[in-house]
């Protein structure tokens, strides 16, 4: 199984799971999987880790800041969504109540930064694996890793990753669940407080 993270998984990692991982299994292990290519980012969710709480996710998993780390990336120029795929959005991923209540150059601002998003570029991977289109980027039993729920809040105009992906019918997980399958579920025992 390969997985593209979004931001607020590994926040949740850095937050919850690796303060109680006292013998420091769980940075080593994550480094493995990225660089054999079981957990794929974005360039646009590597920028929101750098953003996010003054970089502490990249603070904590120190191997994001290598060069090597950085050039294994899924690259922004490499996330184009054609006609279709932005249909979609339009149709099927945007909030229409909110949406429809902006201006046309509200909405035309909002959709820009949407396709310059982290969220974007994980429901482009998904539209990808979905279509099964031959770029070579994303293998048949991708998912998607994100620790958001379905449910709406703030001011976004667009929907949440999970009710995006099962519109696409691409799958998603969590960070909880997906530790338990990469430390075959041991995740408990890592955490134990001593």
């Amino acid at each position: 199984m390969v997985v593209v993270v979004d931001t607020c998984s590994l926040h949740r990692l850095v937050e919850y799971y690796l303060p109680l991982d006292k013998k420091g299994v769980l940075v080593p292990l994550f480094k493995s999987l990225f660089e054999g290519r079981q957990i794929l980012m974005t360039e646009f969710v590597y920028e929101e880790c750098q953003r996010m709480a003054k970089g502490v996710i990249i603070k904590k998993l120190p191997f994001m800041s290598s060069a090597g780390f950085k050039k294994n990336l899924i690259k922004a120029e490499a996330i184009l969504p054609n006609q279709k795929l932005l249909r979609i959005v339009l149709d099927h991923f945007t909030i229409k109540a909110k949406y429809n209540s902006l201006k046309p150059e509200q909405q035309e601002t909002q959709k820009s930064a949407y396709l310059q998003s982290g969220d974007f570029s994980l429901m482009y991977c998904a539209y990808q694996k979905k279509k099964r289109l031959n770029t070579g980027l994303f293998p048949e039993d991708l998912k998607i890793l994100t620790d958001e729920s379905g449910t709406e809040n703030g001011n976004s105009c667009f929907k949440k990753i999970p009710t995006c992906c099962a519109f696409l019918g691409v799958d998603t997980l969590n960070i909880k669940d997906y530790l338990e399958i990469i430390t075959d579920g041991k995740i408990e025992l890592i955490i134990a407080q001593e």
